[in-house]
């Protein structure tokens, strides 16, 4: 007759810091998935139905977000980024009817003129979940002025008293120039475009520049917005 012995099983013995390491990676795991279906679910019941943007240039900026959740929400805050600024965080006022706004005072916290401005928000639900919305972005110009355009890849150029000679001038300057253009700006991508905005006048030039402390410019070469801002008087 045949026995068929069947192994005993030892318990295994890890040692302590791999025992931890496993709990600390089984620990981690459950809380991404968690994380993972939390996000969802916060996703999945809260719709946005409309968000705006409108700003005085140099006082004001007005964010408009509307939305609908199936939870109420308890809270909502704006983030706002700009290039070389810190991050703003905003409290949201929230009516009862699911409109939200936030004003941002450009008096006290200016922005840098014909940057690109992202902005989100974190809305906060009555059961303690965070749904996050996308980015949205716009180019904070100095709308003051109806400004024209004229474009010629690379450069577009942006001037609003002048006939269009005035900038067909500028943009035949720039075409000529471009070699030590593009070395001024430190060789931007070939995909991405150079903007010349001509201001009437120094004055002029000078006020959009004025919140940021920037009194006694003349003209000013961004090499991280691509952008190129010079005051070009009558007759020049």
């Amino acid at each position: 007759m045949l026995y068929q012995l069947k192994p005993k099983h030892k318990k295994a013995n890890l040692p302590k810091m791999v025992r931890k390491g496993l709990y600390f990676l089984i620990f981690l795991t459950i809380h991404v998935i968690g994380s993972q279906s939390y996000s969802a679910s916060a996703q999945s019941v809260v719709e946005v139905t409309n968000q705006e943007v409108e700003y005085t240039f140099a006082e004001e900026i007005s964010f408009q977000l509307d939305l609908i959740s199936e939870i109420e929400v308890t809270g909502i805050n704006l983030v706002i980024q700009a290039p070389g600024f810190p991050s703003f965080v905003g409290e949201v006022m929230l009516s009862p009817s699911g409109q939200a706004q936030f004003v941002y005072d450009l008096t006290q916290r200016p922005l840098p003129p014909f940057s690109s401005i992202t902005y989100s928000y974190h809305i906060t639900l009555d059961n303690d979940e965070i749904f996050e919305t996308p980015e949205y972005s716009f180019t904070y110009l100095d709308n003051r002025y109806n400004w024209q355009e004229l474009i010629q890849e690379p450069f577009k150029i942006y001037w609003y008293e002048g006939e269009l000679t005035l900038a067909q001038e500028v943009l035949d300057a720039a075409v000529q120039g471009q070699e030590q253009i593009l070395d001024l700006l430190q060789h931007p991508k070939d995909d991405e475009a150079i903007t010349i905005f001509i201001y009437n006048s120094e004055n002029e030039l000078q006020s959009t520049l004025a919140s940021l402390g920037q009194n006694w410019v003349g003209g000013q070469a961004d090499p991280a917005l691509g952008s190129v801002v010079v005051s070009l008087p009558p007759g020049v």
